[in-house]
């Protein structure tokens, strides 16, 4: 502080902590009490000095105070400005880490949803495989049933065309050897003769489809039927 307000402290006899309310109150209190007009004459002179040194201390420590709340409101507008600006960074920087925050929470949501569409991806890759797989199965073991029946066809076919076949060739063996019977046989004469031949007819006939019969029963199961005429009477 300056020697010259200390002064005018004491010569107001205030503290240097005291304020405008407190100088001026002592300053209206010192100054009725030597005011010139107030005093006896003999101490006029006197009371003059002591009333010109308390207008100066008066004044000077106007100044201070003005200069005092001048730079209070100066330094208090700077701590203001000081207190804004670091409330201005901090939030600055509040909202940096809330956006770096965001920034992070978003690359790993997306990396998070760029594995998931991956893994499914996957999946979806090895279903369809599994899909194709099992179609591919499906069709072999129909291809395998289908060809199975067609041979099984192949073979009934065959089968009932040799049957055919070994009947027609019966048949006509059979109408050969009955031809070649008439002819070497000699039917007795009269209706006797015609009896016999018919009732040998007919043996041979029943005898013909007995043997027709156990070949049809003896087929083999591949479908292939072996003729033989042994059998055949002669």
């Amino acid at each position: 502080m300056d020697p010259k307000v200390s002064q005018s402290y004491a010569a107001l006899g205030l503290p240097s902590t005291a304020d405008r309310t407190a100088v001026k109150t002592e300053y209206r209190r010192l100054a009725l009490l030597h005011h010139p007009d107030k005093i006896p004459a003999w101490q006029k002179l006197q009371a003059q000095e002591d009333m010109e040194a308390i207008n100066a201390a008066y004044e000077t420590l106007g100044g201070y105070l003005d200069w005092k709340e001048s730079s209070d409101r100066a330094r208090a507008a700077e701590r203001e400005a000081w207190g804004r600006k670091r409330r201005e960074k901090e939030e600055r920087m509040r909202k940096e880490r809330e956006a770096e925050a965001e920034r992070v929470q978003k690359m790993r949501e997306e990396r998070e949803k760029r594995e998931w569409e991956e893994k499914c991806k996957k999946m979806e890759e090895e279903m369809n495989r599994g899909f194709a797989e099992s179609r591919r199965e499906y069709l072999r073991i129909q291809q395998e049933k289908a060809e199975e029946e067609r041979k099984e066809r192949e073979k009934m076919v065959d089968g009932e065309e040799e049957v055919r076949k070994m009947k027609a060739a019966w048949q006509q063996q059979y109408a050969e050897a009955g031809i070649w019977l008439a002819e070497k046989k000699k039917a007795p004469a009269g209706a006797s003769a015609v009896v016999v031949v018919e009732e040998e007819k007919e043996d041979e006939d029943v005898e013909m489809e007995m043997e027709m019969e156990d070949a049809e029963e003896k087929i083999p199961s591949d479908g292939k039927i072996r003729f033989s005429l042994r059998n055949l009477k002669k």
